[in-house]
């Protein structure tokens, strides 16, 4: 019985989270834009040289996609489109969900009593494939991993940043905090949607690694790597000032950079709005990193019925 739950882990955490990948990335190729479409455009010109304007934004997508401007003109949108493929399928967190502890209740701390919490049972399979499912064939999300729009790149930063706390809660390797650094640096020059969630990570850090997390070694090796891969921001500003000397400087067009992303952090969404949105994002994950008690306050079997009923239907509105 334990070699079977062994090996089940093993499953879970190591073989499935690829067996998903692999699936969703054949939905995408059977279903993949084959040519431009408005959205990829302006990607596709830029490789092609189409585009002759100075670049300011998303660095690390055009050092990485550089090499497809070596193929021909005409296969150069469907080399994007792949791309964005793999980058849509490796973004599905499969893994991370398998890695999420099963002990937040305190009828889950009776029944998993793995190693770190992890689901054991015949069927942990289905959370993770679930959660790619849902998340994988959703519309807006499919429509992005079947086009080179770019935002199945920046997705699949984020999704490394996580898979990077979730291993280093596992693991305790700080290898695995450099990579969060490393990785969650380059991020924040590549998109600005990842200066504002990072508040939300640092306290995930914290919360997650404890009272270590003030080590001063710890911060400043963190800080250096973090650091590192944010100078990635400076690619552009200068490639501008040496290729587009007569329109632009390297100041100025770090002072474009800094005021667009300064004008979408602060002014682009009302605050209503992403208070709205914390409800389905940022919410959601501060409940499910609670330990709960068994009650709260009330000890009689009607109160704890009452705050266990409430909580499990909390978490499947969620």
């Amino acid at each position: 019985m334990e070699t079977e739950t062994n090996r089940g882990r093993y499953f879970v955490t190591s073989r499935l989270p690829w067996v998903v990948a692999g699936g969703m990335l054949v939905i995408y190729l059977i279903t993949i834009n084959r040519w431009l479409t408005p959205a990829s455009l302006m990607n596709v010109a830029k490789l092609n040289g189409w585009d002759w304007r100075p670049a300011f934004f998303r660095p690390a997508l055009l050092l990485v996609t550089y090499p497809f401007g070596w193929l021909p003109s005409g296969m150069i949108p469907l080399a994007l489109n792949l791309f964005s493929a793999v980058c849509g399928a490796l973004s599905l967190l499969a893994r991370s969900v398998a890695l999420l502890p099963h002990d937040r209740t305190h009828e889950q701390r009776q029944r998993e009593q793995s190693e770190f919490a992890f689901l054991t049972i015949r069927s942990a399979w289905i959370p993770p494939v679930m959660a790619a499912l849902v998340c994988g064939l959703q519309m807006t999300f499919w429509e992005n991993a079947i086009d080179a729009t770019g935002e199945m790149f920046d997705l699949l930063l984020f999704a490394y940043v996580i898979r990077c706390l979730l291993e280093y809660r596992i693991s305790r390797e700080d290898s695995w905090l450099t990579r969060f650094a490393l990785v969650y640096g380059i991020g924040m020059a590549e998109n600005w949607a990842l200066i504002g969630f990072f508040p939300a990570c640092l306290a995930a850090l914290v919360w997650i690694k404890g009272l270590s997390f003030f080590n001063g070694r710890f911060l400043i090796r963190t800080a250096l790597f973090g650091l590192l891969g944010f100078s990635l921001i400076l690619l552009l500003p200068v490639v501008n000032s040496i290729f587009y000397r007569g329109e632009t400087t390297f100041l100025k067009s770090l002072e474009f950079l800094f005021t667009s992303n300064k004008v979408a952090l602060f002014h682009a969404f009302p605050r209503s709005l992403l208070v709205l949105l914390s409800l389905t994002s940022l919410l959601p994950i501060f409940l499910m990193s609670i330990r709960w008690a068994s009650y709260f306050g009330d000890t009689s079997p009607l109160g704890i019925f009452i705050a266990t009923f409430s909580f499990h239907i909390v978490h499947f509105l969620f």
